[in-house]
């Protein structure tokens, strides 16, 4: 199957359009057959991941129960990274506004508890998040902490006339409050010790924040129990910290 390459990015599909773009699902299966690949397992996650709860989706029209149940986890995933990296045109949306419309599909596209399982899972500022702090600072969240979602471990970057620098940057953990203003302070973040509380005031648009994609395979790649010494770290460009690629370092760090 080869299709149109503007008709995957059209925001609005009508009738044939419509048909010929959902017919990727059958046409996929059909590819992972002939290529002689037999686990159904996957081939059921991949067979019914658009289908919905309330029977709306495609190919089958398939609803409620009749949905595989880990089809219907990867269908969650796969929309909320629709929302957040959009393959249609359109702007990127911030995980917070991707949740919050996620949320609103619960007991109609999607099962209600799962919903919830799934932003327990990834809590309210998910990996990857550029985000604002109580003190001003800007950062990105690199991992969750599994016993506290809104505590999670961060990159902050340093401040240079009120200009994020990208090139220095620490990792803090909300959970260890005092230690993280330890930390800011030294880096000289000089609010560290000025606001009651320290934390996230919000996240930020993606395309606004202008991060390098090399950087982000830089903070996903890092081990975050360095040494306090190693706590001050380089962009890529100055520091060839790992020569892995972004999925190796995702396993890595989230699998081991």
């Amino acid at each position: 199957m080869k299709s149109d390459r503007a008709l995957l990015h059209n925001q609005i599909r009508k009738g044939d359009q419509e048909a010929e773009y959902r017919s990727f699902v059958t046409h996929s299966v059909d590819q992972l057959r002939r290529a002689g690949f037999e686990n159904r397992t996957v081939m059921n996650i991949i067979k019914f991941q658009c289908e919905r709860f309330n029977g709306s989706g495609y190919p089958k029209g398939y609803s409620g129960n009749r949905i595989p149940f880990l089809a219907s986890v990867a269908g969650i995933a796969s929309e909320f990274d629709m929302l957040c990296n959009p393959r249609e045109a359109g702007d990127t949306m911030a995980p917070s506004k991707a949740t919050s419309r996620l949320y609103q599909t619960r007991g109609a596209a999607f099962a209600e508890d799962l919903v919830v399982e799934f932003f327990q899972s990834i809590g309210l500022y998910p990996a990857g998040t550029m985000v604002e702090l109580t003190t001003s600072d800007q950062g990105m969240v690199v991992e969750q902490n599994s016993r506290a979602r809104l505590a999670p471990r961060l990159a902050v970057f340093e401040n240079r006339a009120d200009k994020k620098d990208q090139t220095k940057y620490i990792f803090i953990d909300f959970k260890n409050e005092q230690q993280a203003r330890e930390r800011l302070h030294k880096f000289g973040q000089r609010r560290a010790y000025d606001v009651a509380k320290l934390a996230i005031v919000r996240d930020i648009e993606p395309d606004s924040f202008g991060l390098e994609y090399s950087l982000l395979e830089n903070l996903i790649a890092w081990p975050f129990n360095a040494a306090a010494s190693e706590l001050v770290m380089s962009s890529p460009e100055q520091n060839s910290v790992s020569n892995r690629g972004f999925l190796s370092a995702l396993k890595q760090r989230f699998v081991g």
